[in-house]
Parts: structure tokens; C-alpha cells; sequence
């Protein structure tokens, strides 16, 4: 799920709506970087039916973030695949919505923007039809995301995350590669557990600290806490 502004992050992943739908969280304070269409391009390739949410303001420029999130640029990324989008918010017709209750807002156009070449980039390749790019250049107006409520926004994501996603199951390659993993990791913290009540029944070594000074003596750019890991290796060896 890509996000125009990072303001919401917290309120989506506090939802647990990530979770519930295995969905990743990704923002780039406007336009996407190189690294994430690469990597959404690589996850592509290895999942046909992998898809972006897309949530971004209804102005002149959020309809261009997201359409550049998947669209090729030969100067800078050229996609191996095609890579379906959804949108979650603003859209035209949540905007025009949005509008009629009195939350969009002015905008001021540069006097060297050509209204008629603008509008014609915006039909063209950014998806923008005729009413939604009167709307942005010649009604002079946007609609940002935060003009829908928290509890709106939360739920415009929930109903997309419904209907195009769904729990992830591993495949039995990857199945077994996680129990061994897990496996791992259960003895690794049973036997952890079982060390740190020994440790910690044991005194502290008489003489630590003036062996710590004297090792920032020799290495005044080391910090303390490695010095004493330093004598604790020495101990157990």
C-alpha cells in the first residue's frame, strides 16, 4: 500500500489492518523513488497476482504520483511488468463528494502553467477524465486526503483490502523453510532463557570496573559496554 504522506502511517498500522491482510506500508513524501518501482516490479515477478493500494491527494500533483508509482519513465525506470493498481482515496468521484460538502480547497496555479496543456497531460496520462481536470485547472481546487476523517480513511482502506486481498499461505517450500526457522529460533530462546537465569545468579567479577578503565585507557574510542563484553568473551573462552 503506497501513501502519499506519511501522517497516516500511524493510524494504519495501528488498525492492525496490515496485519489481518498481509499488506506492506510504503510512503516516498511525493513522487516514488527508483527503489521502490524496482522493487515493486521484482515482486511482481515473482507473484503475477501482486497489487499496490494506492492512496494520494486529488490535485494536480497526487494524480501524477500515482500514476508515475507505475508507469515507465525511460529516463529513469522502465518496468519489466505491468503492475495493477488500486485506488483507495482521492478519487474524482470521492473528491467531487468531498467537494459539495465544502471540504476542498483554493489552490494558486503559477501564471506560466498552459491550462490547456495541462489538462491535456492530465486526460492523457494520469487517468484525470474532463470534469476532474476542469476541476483541478480551471476551478482552481484539491482535495487531500486528511478532508476524509480517520475512521473514513480506515474504512475505505478495510472495504479495498476485502474485496483485492487476502491472507498469504505458504507454498511447502517456503512452509518448511519457516518451521526450521521457527524451530531454530524455539531452542535458541529456551536455551537463552535457561543462561540468563544462570548469569544472572552469578556475582559481579571483582576488579571489572578498574579492568574497563584500563582498556578506554589504551582505546579512549571505545565504548564502555564493549570493553566489558570484551572481558566477558575472555571469561567464557
Amino acid at each position: 500500500m503506497f501513501v502519499e504522506k506519511e501522517g497516516f502511517n500511524l493510524a494504519i498500522e495501528e488498525s492492525g489492518l496490515l496485519e489481518r491482510y498481509d499488506v506492506a506500508l510504503a510512503s516516498t513524501k511525493g513522487n516514488s523513488v527508483i527503489a521502490l518501482r524496482s522493487l515493486l516490479d521484482e515482486m511482481v515477478t515473482r507473484n503475477p497476482d501482486f497489487k499496490v493500494f494506492t492512496m494520494t491527494d486529488y490535485d494536480i500533483s497526487g494524480t501524477p504520483i500515482k500514476s508515475t508509482l507505475t508507469k515507465d519513465n525511460e529516463l529513469r525506470y522502465v518496468f519489466r511488468n505491468n503492475i495493477k493498481t488500486i485506488p483507495v482515496c482521492v478519487s474524482w468521484e470521492q473528491a467531487e463528494a468531498l467537494h459539495e460538502k465544502g471540504l476542498s480547497e483554493p489552490v494558486s496555479l503559477d501564471r506560466s502553467v498552459d491550462i490547456d496543456a495541462k489538462s491535456d497531460f492530465l486526460l492523457k496520462h494520469n487517468n484525470v477524465d474532463y470534469d476532474g481536470a476542469k476541476f483541478l485547472l480551471h476551478q482552481k481546487r484539491r482535495v487531500e486526503i486528511n478532508a476524509l476523517t480517520t475512521k473514513e480513511i480506515l474504512s475505505l482502506i478495510e472495504a479495498a483490502f476485502e474485496k483485492h486481498s487476502k491472507k498469504v499461505l505458504l507454498d511447502r517450500e517456503h512452509l518448511e523453510g519457516a518451521w526450521q526457522e521457527q524451530l531454530l529460533a524455539a531452542h535458541i530462546a529456551k536455551v537463552e532463557a535457561k543462561m540468563r537465569d544462570e548469569i544472572v545468579a552469578k556475582q559481579l567479577p571483582y576488579g571489572l570496573l578498574d579492568e574497563v578503565k584500563e582498556i578506554l585507557v589504551n582505546e579512549p574510542n571505545l565504548a564502555w559496554d564493549e570493553a566489558v563484553r570484551r572481558i566477558a568473551t575472555k571469561t567464557i573462552l
